[in-house]
Formats: structure tokens, sequence, C-alpha cells
């Protein structure tokens, strides 16, 4: 009897462990969905964070486990992969963990109580009102961005010619229409009215109106938050996911949506920009047609590396652990408060904004190329901040989630809350961010929201909201 002896290199087990690791992380995320679905919760902080830790690092991590994804970009990173997995899963814990603690129900509540008996509705003049002067002032910057050439994707890492102190407050106000259409969204799915006709083509053309305008620009998230946030409501207001077919066609949209985008922008490149919009497309689908041969890149692949955030966050702990980047030690999160500063104020005042520098210490980028950013992930970021202790962050993190969530299941104010909480899905969604570029939107964006939805529900209940509060 001959026995065979099975020799494993560093790489297989790498691989092997790495499988194990990212399997048990997607039976775990899975296991959180549907207790959470369960319960109504789908759209919590706890089972989106699944979903997303599940879909951008344990499913890469299994597939590239058992070879059947592209390998990484730098080769020096795959040695921390394991790290990496193990990392994303206590990220994981540390924001359900913080989410949990905000949303406990107290005061007889429980995960399945129904909505408040005595709800403050927002008023219908009032929606009108604020959602015609939310897409005026949209409008307005969207003109004012076209006629400066900052438009397209391509030209926001340059900021077209919009280049100044108030660079930021027309990014703001150019997706206010998208908030105008949130706000529609809330009042036509109201719980206990039936919703009108006027409502309902108001949102549908709102949404037409909205994919309308980013497409051609080559950005994804709007396009797909702008289909997404009406799904999203439905479900915060109504506890029922949408039909089936409406979920596939919305999945096979954004499965086309990431590389054509991608091979659109590589066309703008390619092509020019002083080309006409059509001659984009044109040439976009051109590329698309060749199956990204004229920039070396299959769909397949371009949507790999566009959900997979493994690599970055390996990249974070092996720059981390050998000594590549300094640690932050908590800056990066405080440069959300400076971003409160207006530029006009402090002309000077940093962009915050460090993907590029990230790109080249990990390995990403050619040594000339100081455009191109890379996602630092905020599960990178809480690692470069302070290392295995990054966790802690991500806490308060999920708190701060959490909290808002419960306001909006179970505040009377629940138009106006859950208005609050589909403001931040962008953020919770984009899990591929840094803290700064969106909390520091965030902290300026909630006030202004909390009064104008309190402004929305009737004439005195900020006024005598405020008046209780100084009582």
């Amino acid at each position: 009897m001959q026995l065979v002896h099975y020799y494993y290199d560093e790489r297989d087990m790498i691989d092997f462990f790495l499988t194990t690791v990212s399997l048990l992380t997607i039976i775990y995320a899975l296991i959180s969905c549907y207790w959470l679905a369960k319960t109504g919760n789908l759209a919590s902080p706890i089972s989106l964070y699944a979903a997303l830790v599940m879909l951008h690092f344990a499913l890469p991590g299994f597939f590239w486990g058992i070879g059947a994804a592209p390998d990484f970009v730098n080769y020096n990173n795959r040695a921390f992969a394991i790290d990496a997995a193990l990392y994303s899963l206590a990220s994981l814990l540390a924001i359900q963990f913080g989410a949990l603690v905000a949303f406990v129900p107290r005061k007889g509540l429980s995960l399945t109580s129904n909505r408040p008996v005595h709800l403050i509705n927002w008023k219908s003049f009032r929606i009108i009102f604020i959602v015609i002067l939310l897409i005026c002032i949209g409008l307005i910057a969207r003109l004012i961005i076209i006629k400066n050439n900052a438009y397209f994707q391509v030209s926001r890492t340059v900021q077209g010619e919009l280049e100044g102190p108030f660079y930021a407050a027309f990014r703001l106000m150019e997706v206010f229409p998208l908030h105008a259409l949130c706000i529609i969204a809330i009042r036509y799915w109201r719980l206990g009215q039936a919703a009108t006709r006027l409502w309902r083509n108001a949102l549908l053309g709102m949404i037409f109106f909205e994919v309308l305008y980013w497409l051609p620009s080559g950005r994804k998230e709007e396009v797909i938050l702008a289909l997404l946030l009406p799904l999203m409501i439905k479900y915060l207001l109504t506890k029922k996911l949408p039909q089936l077919r409406i979920l596939i066609a919305f999945f096979v949209f954004v499965l086309i949506l990431i590389p054509f985008s991608y091979y659109y922008r590589s066309a703008m490149i390619i092509g020019g920009q002083s080309e006409s919009l059509i001659d984009f497309a044109i040439n976009a689908a051109q590329v698309l047609k060749g199956g990204g041969r004229e920039v070396g890149k299959s769909a397949v692949v371009v949507i790999v590396e566009r959900l997979s955030l493994l690599e970055p966050l390996s990249a974070c702990i092996r720059i981390w652990e050998k000594g590549i980047w300094e640690p932050m030690l908590g800056s990066s999160y405080a440069y959300a408060l400076l971003g409160l500063i207006p530029r006009f104020l402090w002309p000077g005042k940093p962009g915050f904004h460090y993907g590029t520098d990230f790109g080249h210490a990990g390995g990403f980028l050619s040594p000339g190329d100081w455009q191109t950013s890379v996602s630092v992930t905020f599960f990178g970021e809480s690692y470069l901040n302070f290392g295995v202790a990054g966790v802690l962050p991500l806490v308060m993190m999920g708190l701060i989630f959490g909290a808002i969530y419960r306001k909006s299941r179970f505040s009377v104010h629940r138009e106006t809350w859950t208005f609050l909480y589909v403001m931040t899905l962008p953020t919770i969604l984009y899990i591929g961010g840094t803290f700064a570029l969106y909390f520091g939107g965030l902290i300026k964006l909630l006030p202004f929201y909390y009064i104008v939805g309190r402004f929305m529900e009737s004439p005195n209940s900020l006024s005598t909201y405020m008046l209780k509060r100084l009582e």
C-alpha cells in the first residue's frame, strides 16, 4: 500500500483558510438576514451590513479561495487575505452590536411591534412646496455644473471648470432632485391612505428624470439609488418586498450597468471629451460589443473588481503591518468635523481625500497615475487608524445608524425619520467610502432635513417641539 503525502505551500494554506472563513461569514450573514426578514427589519443597518459584507468581502474571498476569481492586482496583498476576511467579519459584528444596542426596543416595544398609533404625517401642500423647491435648486445647480464642463464622471476628479470654494455646495445641490424623489416615495407609500394617481405619476416621472440625468454622466451610484431608494422606502413603510420580477430586473440592470459604465468612461477617455454625448455613447457601445478588448477587461472581470473590496482591505492591513502607512490615530475621523467649515472661509482647506495616495501605497496604481482613486473602505480606514482596535469606531457607526433606524420604526414623526434614515442609506450602502467624505456630508445634511421634515408635518409641529425642549 502506497501512502500519498500532500504537501501544501503557503498559497494553498491561504486558499484553504480563506475559503473556510469566507464560507462561515456567508452562512452567518444569511442567517442574520433571514432572522431579521422574519421580524420585518430587512432594511435595518444590521441586515444591510450583513448583506454588504457577504457581497463585498465573503463571496470574493470564497471564490478566490477556490480559484474561481481573478487574482489580486498586487500579489503582495494576497498574503493578508485571511487577515482581511477575519477583520471584515469582526467589523460586521462590531457594527451589528452597535446597531442592536441602539435599536433594542424599549417601553414594551419589540422587534415585531407595529408602527405608533398616532402618526404625525406630512401635509400634502407642504410636500409639494418642498419638492418643487428642491427640484428648482437642483436644476439650477445641474445647469451650472454642465455649463462648467463638470458633468461627466471623468471630469469630476479634476472638478471641470467648477473648482473653487463653492464646488462642494454645487455637488450637494445637484442631488436635491434625488432627495425630492424620496419625499414623493414616502408620501406615495403612506400607510392608511390610498395612493392617488398624482403621487404615482410624480414618483414614476422623478425616477425617469433622475435616471435620464445620471446615466449619460457615467455615474453608477446615483442611477442605482434612483431605482433602489424607492424600493427601500416601500419596504420601510409597508414591510413588503417588491415583486420577484422587479427584484430580478433590478439586479440584472445593475449587472449590466457596472461594466457598461466602465466601458463608457473608458470611451470618454479614449475618444476625448470634446466629442458629443452621442459620440460618447457610440464609442461605449463599440467597446462593449468588443467585450472590453480595447481596455483589456471583460465584463465579468469589471464586475468582480467593482464588487470585491477584499484586496483593498488586505492592502490596508499590509501597509499598516509593514510600516508603509503611518497610523492615522483618528485623524481621518476628525476630518469630518473640519469639513463643516465652508471653503470660502478656509480657502486652503485640504480635500480630505487620500484614495490616490492609498492606491500607490497598496500597489494598485502605476507611478504616473495621480487621478485614479482606490476605495479604502470604512473597514480599511478603521484599520489604518487603530489597527485591530479599529473595530471600536465601527461600533459607534452602528450606534448612529441603529438609533436613526429605531426612530424611523417607532417615532410618531415616522415620515420625517424615515426620510432621515433614507438619507443615510447611500453612506451605509457604499461601504467602500471613507468617513470624512460621507459622514461629513451627513453631518450637514441630516439637521437640515430634520427641520424640513418637521416643517412638512404641520404649521406648529416644529415650534411646539422647540418650546417643549426649552421648558
